[in-house]
């Protein structure tokens, strides 16, 4: 009877410790984890920042974007104007722009 008490004895405190290891270990965890992220104190800051910034960068895009919208126009009202002049306006423009084509594999003249 001794020797089955000294042994479940035995195997409670070998349990006690592997579970006492691993619990330590994964508070020691979360203690670090606390500690080093700081998330509404230190890093709100940060992510203001970030959002201001990216912010500023959507209004640029959007300033870029309408501006390019702009000449995109004002490219599409020229080239109706051209198309809407008379045939003998055509025909210059025609011979102007005629070789603006180029070939990109024929290099000998660049």
């Amino acid at each position: 009877m001794l020797i089955e008490i000294l042994i479940l004895l035995f195997i409670i405190i070998i349990f006690y410790e592997i579970f006492n290891d691993v619990f330590s270990k994964r508070l020691d965890i979360y203690e670090n984890f606390a500690s080093s992220s700081n998330l509404p104190n230190q890093n709100n800051k940060d992510v203001q920042q970030l959002q201001k910034d990216f912010g500023n960068q959507d209004v640029l895009i959007n300033d870029i974007n309408s501006k390019l919208s702009k000449i995109s126009n004002n490219i599409n009202a020229l080239n109706e104007q051209i198309k809407s002049r008379s045939g003998a306006d055509l025909s210059k423009y025609n011979e102007i722009t005629e070789g603006a084509e180029v070939d990109i594999n024929n290099t000998e003249n660049i």
